[in-house]
């Protein structure tokens, strides 16, 4: 018997062979047993002469174990997801309760080291400048988690505003220029003059710049050079680059860098600690945006990084006159 939510499917093909709209067809449908048990068929049908007259002719095969390990895989598959949602929301809610101890941390051994409250041994004031140094670097990776746990549960709202890149690439400069020069990298920037301000999260766009310049600056030996480069085309948006000579990546290296917790392996890279999230925070800001991010690169040979944002993020003149 077939399933009574089955008939008029059942039906509607048989009517359409037999009016000759189609002569072969595959689908799928449920019997009943006599137990009234429900069992998956794949039913098979086709048009023929028989004595004259057109028939329709079928047949079926069991696929209920298909059918099985199907739903089986969309149980987990939803099972999975509701577990990473979870995850996600968890964490992008431990925002404040991480953060509030590791700045008292912070504040407290910065008071230490300084001797604010009266001198103290050089020891004690080299363990806390340690401390010091070790909860600014677990502060940088819990940023990290809880940026993209936000960017993964929706949370993360773009506040937008116009930008001038011109002030906002001085400041990223200035911030990094000293680790720049330790480690004997050429930083510059070659913007063109008439670059129109861009429409988008100051923050965002600011967390960007400095993450594609200091890994461009990590990952450049002494006497490299690391560029950032910007230009606008009328109706496709607005381009923003970092290039560098440093030690590049394979295409598969590539995939792993834009991968969450994805870190590439190399002698260069190990040195240097973090959670392999920031170009996946990154790519996940630039998809908020409307725009996107492209890695291209070759071993030995340096990195560009560039994020491109739609045309619509650039502002126009008239725009500002209008305002």
């Amino acid at each position: 018997m077939i399933h009574p939510d089955d008939l008029e499917l059942v039906a509607s093909r048989i009517r359409a062979r037999l009016a000759g709209e189609e002569t072969v067809s595959s689908y799928e449908i449920r019997l009943l047993r006599r137990d009234g048990s429900a069992v998956w068929v794949e039913a098979h049908a086709a048009l023929v002469n028989w004595d004259g007259q057109a028939a329709s002719l079928s047949w079926l095969n069991d696929i209920s174990c298909r059918k099985a390990i199907e739903a089986e895989l969309v149980h987990s598959k939803e099972a999975a997801e509701f577990a990473n949602r979870t995850k996600t929301e968890f964490l992008a809610n431990m925002s404040h309760e991480l953060r509030t101890p590791l700045n008292a941390v912070l504040g407290f051994s910065e008071m230490i080291a300084r001797g604010m409250f009266g001198p103290i041994a050089d020891k004690y004031v080299e363990y806390a400048n340690d401390i010091h140094k070790s909860g600014e670097h677990l502060l940088a990776l819990v940023n990290d988690v809880l940026d993209l746990a936000k960017l993964e549960a929706g949370k993360l709202e773009l506040r937008e505003s116009d930008i001038c890149l011109h002030e906002m690439v001085g400041e990223c400069l200035l911030l990094l220029r000293n680790r720049a020069r330790e480690g004997g990298v050429d930083l510059h920037a070659e913007l063109p003059p008439n670059l129109p301000p861009l429409r988008a999260d100051g923050r965002a766009v600011k967390q960007l710049l400095l993450n594609f310049l200091s890994n461009a600056v990590k990952f450049t030996q002494t006497g490299g050079q690391v560029s950032i480069r910007a230009d606008a085309h009328p109706g496709r948006g607005l381009n923003l680059s970092v290039s560098d000579t440093g030690i590049g990546m394979s295409e598969a290296d590539i995939q792993v860098a834009l991968s969450p917790f994805g870190q590439v392996d190399s002698k260069l890279a190990r040195k240097h600690q973090g959670t392999g999230l920031g170009l996946p925070i990154c790519k996940s800001l630039m998809e908020l945006h409307g725009g996107d991010l492209t890695v291209t690169s070759r071993p030995n040979e340096g990195t560009t990084l560039t994020a491109r944002f739609p045309a619509e993020r650039v502002v126009r003149p008239a725009a500002r006159a209008g305002a």
